[in-house]
């Protein structure tokens, strides 16, 4: 967080960096000066819009930014010549091991963690 100097720069560094991780920005807030405004009703927004979030499944939702991450990853870590090293490789390896490799798009993967969620709900 910062206080004005940079906050722009922060908030795209750290969205950015969200999306290389396959995660997908549900919100983004910006807070200047905090103690001039009711730090429980900003609180309670930022929650609210989380819980909102995952309650209409909206983590389950590509984006652009994620299907071009994916697909240059897929490309980096799916292919003849990297299969071979799926064994000396944790980041190959996972995408095999997972069912990435056989997902044509970010979506895909996301359809099948969602499978894989509820299995995991009824099992409990």
């Amino acid at each position: 967080m910062t206080d004005q100097s940079g906050q722009e720069f922060v908030s795209y560094y750290l969205q950015k960096l969200l999306l290389q991780m396959g995660c997908n920005v549900v919100g983004e807030y910006k807070v200047v000066a905090l103690e001039e405004l009711d730090q429980e009703e900003v609180i309670e927004r930022i929650v609210s819009n989380i819980v909102k979030a995952f309650s209409d499944q909206e983590q389950y939702i590509s984006t652009a930014d994620l299907e071009n991450t994916f697909q240059y990853l897929k490309a980096r870590f799916v292919n003849a010549d990297m299969e071979q090293y799926k064994d000396e490789s944790y980041e190959i390896k996972y995408w095999y091991d997972s069912g990435m490799a056989e997902c044509e798009t970010f979506q895909e993967v996301l359809n099948l963690r969602k499978l894989q969620c509820r299995s995991d709900v009824h099992e409990v």
